[in-house]
């Protein structure tokens, strides 16, 4: 944009340090004026009170959060705890489980099943794994959490990027530490290193870069989809 609107306008707009997520990154490598319009323009398309496939993701980072941090409870209590919680997300996010039609009410209910059936997946994984879950939900940048990643521009100006990881955990032996990034995907995701290369796909690498910046003592040990 400093090419396209003149230096002095862009750091007027954006300042000297830009504070980005990996997302935002991405956004802008994909396609420029979707970043413009929805990051520097503020441009935001209006949304109905319903499941779609990015509220299904949003729903399921919520119940994975708050199943993991809360302890493993029973089997037996999984089912009435998960359904439990999608009604209070859709209390606090969708104007109240009651209000909601019949065909919304119907797609939770199958989106708690399939939760179920996923938070097993991850407890049989971790129960195999030395690594052990350290945090949840954890902020780069922001409050209560870690530091953002720092980059220097070229034009020397500062970037700080943050976002926020689903899971960190965290593995020890012999006085050293290991950790690893999770990102919960409902899809399927494709790891390409030629993606990173033209600045996609940078998210779980930049949070695992943020977290062992600075420590000697702690190793990356890879990223989990």
């Amino acid at each position: 944009y400093r090419e396209s609107i003149g230096t002095d306008v862009a750091n007027d707009v954006l300042g000297d340090s830009l504070y980005l997520s990996a997302t935002q990154i991405e956004t802008f490598y994909n396609c420029k004026y979707r970043y413009f319009c929805r990051y520097i323009v503020g441009a935001k398309e209006r949304k109905r009170a319903e499941v779609n496939a990015m509220q299904y993701g949003t729903i399921m980072h919520y119940i994975f959060e708050r199943h993991f941090s809360g302890g493993h409870e029973s089997l037996e209590d999984l089912k009435k705890d998960t359904d439990d919680l999608i009604k209070k997300y859709a209390d606090e996010n969708m104007g109240g489980f009651g209000s909601l039609s019949g065909k919304e009410k119907y797609r939770l209910r199958r989106m708690s099943e399939s939760a179920q059936i996923l938070i097993k997946h991850v407890d049989e994984e971790l129960s195999q794994s030395r690594f052990e879950a350290c945090s949840f939900e954890m902020n780069v940048g922001g409050d209560g959490g870690i530091p953002a990643l720092i980059v220097k521009t070229p034009d020397g100006n500062t970037a700080y990027i943050g976002g926020t990881v689903d899971r960190v955990d965290m593995f020890e032996k012999n006085n050293q530490r290991y950790v690893r990034v999770v990102d919960y995907k409902t899809g399927i995701h494709d790891f390409k290193l030629t993606d990173v290369l033209h600045g996609l796909s940078m998210q779980m690498l930049v949070y695992l870069a943020a977290i062992i910046s600075g420590k000697r003592n702690i190793k990356a040990a890879g990223v989990l989809y």
